[in-house]
């Protein structure tokens, strides 16, 4: 699946104490934190829809927990979401949204 995306799998459901990252992934010289989320309906809005804010700041802590492991001054790190869209009897759809959401502000302080 990550291939077709141009990316490059690391790890899968990384688990730190402030929350947990469903994918990381490279893609070049930038690390790529992925989110997938899946709906079978879209009643409740699509799946991305319901990443918002609080869902953001837990990823994102996760991330640089991830990034800290890395024990390097500088990472390219960007934010992905992966739409998963279950119809009964059909394929999945999958649609990726590259830079889907930024590192939260108070992430940063």
């Amino acid at each position: 699946m990550l291939p077709k995306y141009g990316l490059k799998l690391l790890y899968r459901n990384f688990v730190a104490d402030q929350g947990e990252v469903d994918i990381v992934a490279r893609d070049g010289g930038t690390l790529v934190i992925v989110e997938v989320r899946a709906r079978s309906a879209s009643d409740f809005g699509s799946p991305a829809e319901s990443v918002g804010p609080a869902k953001q700041k837990r990823v994102a802590r996760a991330a640089m927990a991830w990034v800290r492991l890395l024990d390097k001054r500088r990472v390219n790190l960007r934010f992905d979401i992966i739409e998963v869209f279950l119809k009964p009897g059909e394929v999945p759809e999958l649609r990726h949204i590259e830079n889907a959401f930024d590192l939260p502000r108070s992430i940063l302080y």
